[in-house]
């Protein structure tokens, strides 16, 4: 009901005043996130006549001044399973001079290529850092050494580790294997 969308926006509204304020280092509770009318009642419209859950993001407009009143932008998007479980991301081979020093270089390619396919595809990316999900320090040194095991061409692969909806975070599962298939 327009109701319940007024009330989900207000939330989100509120929890954007608690973030700036956080981001600022002061008490700006007091202190509305503005949102143009027109851009609202677009958004409640399009909320209410979707057929399928939509995801809201409130974007400042621009950067925030101490003082000044918070103007956002609604942004829009419709939530749905964009990748099931061990659903293939993205897989380049990787040859051997791409190993030894340049392994890390080499996944770090890597991570920006399957970014970049998923964001294509749907994931919504972070605002602030611009990626889709997160990998554990571990885990992308477990990939580098991985890499400098092999002596010969190498396919790396990225799988998602979950059904993973346009919110994500994406997480991955990694496949590292011979193209010989040895």
């Amino acid at each position: 009901t327009r109701d319940e969308v007024e009330r989900g926006l207000e939330g989100i509204a509120q929890l954007g005043t608690r973030n700036a304020s956080t981001r600022l280092g002061e008490n700006h509770t007091d202190q509305d996130i503005w949102i143009y009318g027109p851009e609202y009642e677009s958004a409640v419209q399009t909320i209410m006549n979707s057929p399928v859950d939509m995801v809201v993001r409130i974007v400042a407009a621009g950067n925030l001044v101490r003082g000044d009143e918070i103007r956002a932008t609604i942004q829009l998007y419709p939530n749905r399973i964009i990748y099931r479980g061990g659903e293939l991301i993205a897989a380049r081979v990787y040859a051997p001079e791409g190993q030894g020093p340049a392994a890390e270089q080499a996944v770090v390619s890597f991570l920006r290529d399957v970014n970049e396919a998923a964001s294509a595809k749907g994931i919504l990316p972070d605002p602030i850092r611009g990626t889709v999900g997160v990998i554990e320090g571990a885990e992308f040194y477990g990939l580098v050494q991985e890499l400098m095991a092999h002596t010969g061409n190498v396919i790396l692969s990225a799988y998602a580790a979950a059904d993973t909806d346009a919110m994500g975070p994406l997480r991955l599962r990694f496949k590292v294997e011979s193209e010989s298939g040895s």
